[in-house]
């Protein structure tokens, strides 16, 4: 028995006849089921009063694992309590629950978890819910049913947030999507957070200046570090998301058509994003490809998967650097701004950037703005420096 990993999962050999179980070694009861089909999926198994049950957590091709992992750790701590989450699964949905006058807000948030979020929600995502219903859902409602929440009770806990508006509209997003969930459900007959309006939210458009970014690029080229200096690389060259570039995989790399394609299963919009290979993002894959025989271009080889620990990189990259509150997201900006400084519009910048809605892109509007002026001044120059000048007759 060994932890479960990626890594080790899809290294698993396919059984010729009966299905085959692996256990993890550190979550008691969650483990990876093989069938003689080659079907792989998540599955957690406990003890409750003498009486064996079995949960299935998801096929391994559509749920995540980092999502598996966090929903065996909820039912191994729901367990561990003495509750029986098989069996209030099959009471729900079998309407045992609506005789008794329905599930708790709790209960909700465990079924939202274990049906919802952990096949369509990011791993990211899905700890900061967690995060969300301990700290302030839990405390405030988890004890209350479902169908007794009106507006009042959601409105009053989005208030007592007002001061940390960011995280108010967090637990008020993750309470919308319980509540429309419980409507599907049949659980109630309304979703008591229509109508409560979220706070707004002061976006971090932090970017760093030329001289900055010459000098980052200077020290990741020099570190000995290569792999997390390489992968912090990729992020400035071409905007794209930290998980995005620290889980790629050399499949998704075709240097005859010179493009990376990230597939829509990693992409945050959910769509495929083509990344098209430059000079200096030809030269990363090149090194990280020497002596590197996994299926990830940024390999640890200590832990037998992609580096995931590379933030920890650049925090210390930004102390050294002066570069104070910089996060490793405000490289995704800092590309914008270039793109956009070099005469391109917004239009552009969604496409770069795999935007869904021009919305999120309208953030980098002002540096449009800022740029017209040079821009002007550089078409005048150029009109003026080839153009004969007219002459007046008669």
């Amino acid at each position: 028995m060994q932890e479960l990993s990626p890594k080790y999962i899809e290294s698993l050999e396919i059984p010729s006849k009966a299905k085959k179980i692996y256990w993890d070694a550190i979550i008691k009861g969650f483990g990876v089921c093989v069938y003689p089909t080659g079907r792989k999926t998540y599955m957690f198994r406990y003890s409750l009063h003498g009486k064996k049950e079995s949960m299935a957590l998801g096929d391994v091709l559509n749920v995540k694992f980092k999502a598996a992992k966090e929903a065996a750790k909820t039912l191994r701590a729901r367990v561990d309590l003495g509750e029986n989450p098989a069996q209030d699964r099959k009471d729900r949905r079998a309407g045992a629950a609506a005789v008794r006058s329905g599930p708790s807000v709790a209960d909700l948030f465990h079924e939202y978890m274990t049906d919802y979020a952990q096949h369509y929600r990011s791993a990211g995502t899905i700890k900061g819910d967690h995060s969300c219903f301990r700290t302030h859902i839990e405390p405030n409602l988890g004890g209350l049913k479902v169908d007794s929440i009106q507006f009042s009770h959601i409105n009053k806990l989005h208030k007592s947030l007002e001061y940390t508006p960011y995280r108010a509209n967090r637990v008020f997003e993750l309470l919308y999507g319980m509540f429309k969930l419980a409507l599907q459900y049949g659980y109630t007959d309304h979703n008591p957070c229509k109508g409560v309006k979220k706070y707004k939210e002061k976006k971090r458009n932090t970017f760093l200046k030329p001289e900055q970014i010459k000098e980052l690029v200077l020290y990741l080229d020099n570190h000995s570090n290569r792999t997390s200096a390489m992968a912090i690389k990729l992020m400035l060259l071409t905007g794209c998301r930290y998980n995005e570039v620290i889980q790629a995989e050399w499949s998704e790399f075709s240097l005859e058509q010179n493009t990376w394609h990230i597939p829509a299963g990693r992409t945050k919009s959910k769509r495929d994003h083509k990344v098209y290979l430059t000079e200096e993002i030809r030269a990363i894959l090149d090194e990280m490809r020497a002596g590197n025989d996994s299926g990830y271009v940024f390999f640890n080889a200590d832990t037998g998967t992609y580096a995931k620990r590379i933030d920890k990189f650049w925090y210390r990259t930004r102390d050294k650097l002066g570069l104070k509150n910089v996060r490793i997201h405000d490289l995704r900006h800092t590309f914008a701004s270039v793109v956009i400084s070099n005469g391109y519009d917004i239009k552009v910048v969604k496409q770069l950037l795999n935007h869904q809605d021009i919305s999120s892109t309208d953030r980098y509007s002002h540096l449009f703005q800022e740029c017209q002026e040079q821009i002007a001044v550089d078409i005048s120059k150029t009109i003026t420096g080839n153009v004969v000048p007219f002459k007046k007759t008669g």
